[in-house]
């Protein structure tokens, strides 16, 4: 067989090299074209949250200063998510301090904003964000998350951080609109330039989740928190009258011997600290709740997972968002509640407002009455007793305050143990539920 000249040899290698080069590229494009495919739920989940917070204006339109003050600061935070180069989890889930900033819009004298608002519109406030938080869950995007716990979010968001620490990194931030126009055929686009390098790795995909799952959820509740505070601000608050006192003490004692859920020792423990001793004092406050909810995940965490450094964060993230939609729904259905079905008009304000006291034998009888109570089983009779004993005493306005200060007092309690009794038997399933799905890593 006669050897090849110089000349075709090197005419084999360039067709060599022109269909390896070609392979190639169709192999990195068959490549790029699948992950397309893959993560198109994320596509177009990522342009469907910035049409809403586009379109966001739209919604102040014809309003007045409040209602478009309101909606700005929506508008604002939902953009800083979306613009942000890093993930701070402690304060974008901070809702309580995003909702007050949104009240504060409607009501600027109140010194507790946030509670300028209807019963019934918390209850469909809950209804609503339980439904969305459904939709949101049943993208098939969510499947990738069923694995991933609390700790391997903060391992990617630590990661993260310290990837945007590099030098080239900042350079590229910094320069990022300049960047982003010499990159128009990217294919996966991205807040910022330096994504290529990490469009691959599964915790990029657990990060956009994760972001857009924010700004979805921050979006939702700003607008429905704008609805809740704005629409009914300037209607007038119905009170109740003292037959709905009356009926409502009444409900409360035939429910008064309910059956506690299945809690062990130290939960019942963690809820007495909680809210005995406030019927005539204060309810708890905000910060209290907080620490009676760490501690109980802190102690369930313990339970499931004993042998882990940091337990808490073992929870698998997708039953911790199923269970929170759970517990949202929960809190719709208690509209039912026959105590409070004539309680809706009333905002949360009124209901908690300490006020001062009637400084009179029988205002003092009561409270009294309501203090011993907190030791005895009959949470509900005493103050329905002490309600019929001043209303045949009485004229009709005492009878009206003292009812109203009794109500209050023991719904304090009743609507508190219902939600933290729901609070923990929802933190119980997550860590038993994140347990049983452990697989190694």
């Amino acid at each position: 067989m006669e050897s090849l000249s110089l000349y075709e040899s090197l005419a084999w290698l360039y067709l060599l090299i022109r269909w390896a080069v070609a392979i190639l590229l169709l192999i990195v494009a068959l490549t790029l074209l699948f992950l397309t495919w893959r993560l198109r739920g994320i596509f177009h989940w990522k342009q469907s949250i910035r049409r809403e917070i586009d379109a966001l204006p739209e919604m102040a339109s014809g309003r007045d200063d409040a209602f478009r003050a309101a909606v700005d600061v929506v508008y604002q935070r939902c953009n800083r998510q979306w613009k942000t180069a890093t993930i701070d989890l402690s304060r974008e889930l901070d809702v309580m301090a995003f909702i007050r900033s949104i009240a504060a819009c409607f009501h600027p004298d109140a010194e507790q904003p946030e509670l300028s608002v209807e019963i019934g519109s918390l209850f469909q406030f809950a209804e609503n964000l339980s439904r969305h938080l459904q939709q949101i869950l049943s993208r098939p995007v969510f499947s990738r998350l069923r694995h991933v716990r609390i700790r391997h979010l903060h391992h990617a968001v630590d990661r993260y951080r310290t990837l945007q620490a590099n030098p080239v990194v900042r350079f590229s931030v910094r320069n990022r609109l300049w960047l982003q126009r010499l990159n128009h055929l990217r294919l996966i686009a991205l807040p910022d330039p330096i994504s290529w390098l990490i469009r691959l790795l599964n915790q990029w995909i657990v990060l956009r989740l994760l972001r857009f799952f924010l700004v979805d959820i921050t979006l939702f509740i700003g607008r429905q928190a704008v609805l809740a505070y704005g629409e009914h601000r300037n209607s007038p608050e119905r009170q109740p009258s003292v037959e709905d006192i009356e009926s409502a003490l009444e409900d409360m004692k035939r429910e008064e011997e309910f059956v506690d859920p299945f809690l062990d020792e130290s939960t019942r423990d963690i809820r007495s600290r909680l809210l005995a001793g406030r019927y005539y004092l204060r309810p708890p406050t905000w910060k209290q709740w907080k620490t009676a909810i760490r501690e109980l995940v802190e102690q369930k965490a313990r339970l499931y997972f004993p042998e882990s450094v940091s337990p808490t964060e073992e929870a698998l993230l997708i039953v911790l968002l199923r269970e929170t939609e759970a517990l949202l729904e929960t809190i719709s259905r208690s509209r039912r509640i026959v105590v409070l079905k004539n309680l809706h008009g009333i905002r949360l304000a009124s209901l908690l407002r300490i006020g001062k006291a009637l400084d009179t034998p029988v205002s003092r009888l009561s409270g009294n009455l309501l203090l011993r109570s907190l030791d005895t089983y009959q949470w509900a009779s005493i103050p329905l007793k002490v309600f019929h004993m001043i209303r045949r005493a009485s004229p009709a306005g005492i009878a009206w305050q003292t009812g109203w200060f009794l109500l209050q007092r023991s719904l304090w309690y009743y609507m508190g143990k219902l939600a933290f009794d729901a609070m923990a038997l929802r933190i119980d399933r997550v860590y038993r539920l994140s347990v049983q799905s452990e697989k190694p890593d």
